[in-house]
């Protein structure tokens, strides 16, 4: 789509721009802090407090902004088509959570809340890496795994407080490292990380994942503005 695409030559050339201009921050940067914050940086330096007061100087350069263009807002037109999109798609999986209720007695249910976000990417940021098909169902089947194997660990080891952030932080960076980055798996990491859904909510959460792409698929092409999904790559993944 002509948003899609803005969207992502943008965040390209944000990561280009930062890239280039990394260096160069690093010589201006101490010119651009206030006077008083150089000085009293320099005391400190002076006095042995810290080694060298430049990495600092540089992180509080970086508070001011990257100085980027903002990202174009999206057309009356395709803001309307988002909203058809996220209703349908939403539509097709609040269906299927009656569905596995009525299956299970009400016993197993999807875990939505996430599920929102995934209509936030498929139909609002239609070309983005992580709105593809390959991040969605790839991490939320990989990270869902991990964030429950912590949860064998005993609550005397490993209590819950700290389990919850810890089992999804390793699954965020795992994502990370595949090249699967994907927002909603790292949501419904901490709700599995909580103890409180096993192995049977997270079938349903990465079937539900693979459905998902239905609608999205059909629905974004319908516009002659989208095109969606912009690649597969899960042969790449698996065999690559």
């Amino acid at each position: 789509s002509d948003h899609g695409h803005l969207t992502q030559n943008y965040s390209m050339s944000v990561e280009d721009g930062l890239r280039g201009r990394a260096k160069k921050d690093q010589t201006r940067a101490h010119d651009n802090i206030p006077k008083k914050i150089q000085v009293a940086l320099e005391k400190t330096h002076r006095a042995g407090v810290i080694c060298n007061p430049a990495p600092l100087i540089s992180w509080a350069h970086k508070l001011k902004g990257g100085g980027m263009q903002i990202p174009p807002s999206m057309s009356w037109s395709q803001s309307a088509w988002t909203v058809f999109g996220s209703f349908f798609g939403l539509l097709t999986l609040s269906a299927l959570n009656e569905y596995y209720r009525l299956l299970s007695n009400d016993d197993y249910f999807l875990l939505l809340g996430p599920f929102g976000a995934l209509a936030t990417l498929m139909y609002g940021l239609s070309s983005a890496p992580a709105s593809q098909p390959r991040n969605a169902i790839i991490s939320q089947t990989v990270t869902g795994a991990l964030s429950l194997a912590f949860t064998y660990v005993p609550e005397t080891v490993l209590p819950v407080w700290v389990r919850t952030a810890l089992a999804p932080a390793f699954a965020i960076g795992c994502m990370t490292k595949l090249g699967v980055v994907h927002p909603p798996a790292g949501a419904t990491s901490i709700l599995y990380a909580s103890g409180k859904y096993n192995f049977a909510f997270y079938a349903l959460v990465v079937l539900s994942t693979v459905i998902s792409v239905i609608p999205a698929t059909i629905i974004n092409n319908m516009s002659s503005k989208r095109q969606y999904p912009i690649y597969w790559g899960f042969g790449d993944f698996f065999l690559g």
